[in-house]
């Protein structure tokens, strides 16, 4: 399986690849970022990607989809609201987010981290009308070092 894979990264399209799958993991949480970054430790260990980029194509992949989810969240009404948030549990998931991020705003730095709670995070700081300065302040630092467990992942081995 990574040998298939390793043929992909002789080409900056690779790259792309891990940006545009990161950013549609905040969106669609159904899409495999924590496969990517897995993926892309051992790609990295095996030299076949270069550490610095895939992070930063993963970082600027997180901010990318966070800030999809930020402005539906600032342009949402009620019927977007119940469609992106259709179950009662994710509805009562976005409420306790909009708590925590009204009260805690630094918990946008942690909410790649866990699952479901980016894209309810993101979208309730939107929601939330947080300023958009602020919002990025929170959110690169939290997607470099949510994208900088890629490296960490290499180092560790299997459980």
């Amino acid at each position: 399986m990574f040998d298939d894979l390793s043929d992909l990264s002789d080409s900056p399209a690779s790259y792309l690849a891990v940006l545009a799958l990161v950013a549609l993991d905040a969106v669609f949480p159904l899409a495999p970022s924590e496969t990517v970054l897995v993926t892309g430790g051992i790609l990295i260990e095996r030299g076949d990607l270069i550490a610095p980029v895939f992070v930063l194509a993963a970082a600027c992949g997180a901010v990318l989809g966070d800030s999809i989810l930020f402005r539906l969240g600032s342009r949402a009404g009620p019927g977007l609201r119940a469609k992106l948030f259709s179950s009662e549990r994710a509805r009562e998931r976005l409420r306790v987010v909009e708590r925590l991020v009204h009260e805690r705003t630094w918990l946008l730095i942690v909410s790649d981290f866990v699952p479901g709670g980016r894209t309810a995070a993101m979208f309730a700081a939107g929601a939330l009308g947080l300023p958009t300065l602020r919002f990025y302040g929170f959110i690169v630092p939290g997607a470099l070092l949510w994208a900088g467990r890629s490296l960490d992942r290499r180092r560790d081995g299997p459980p």
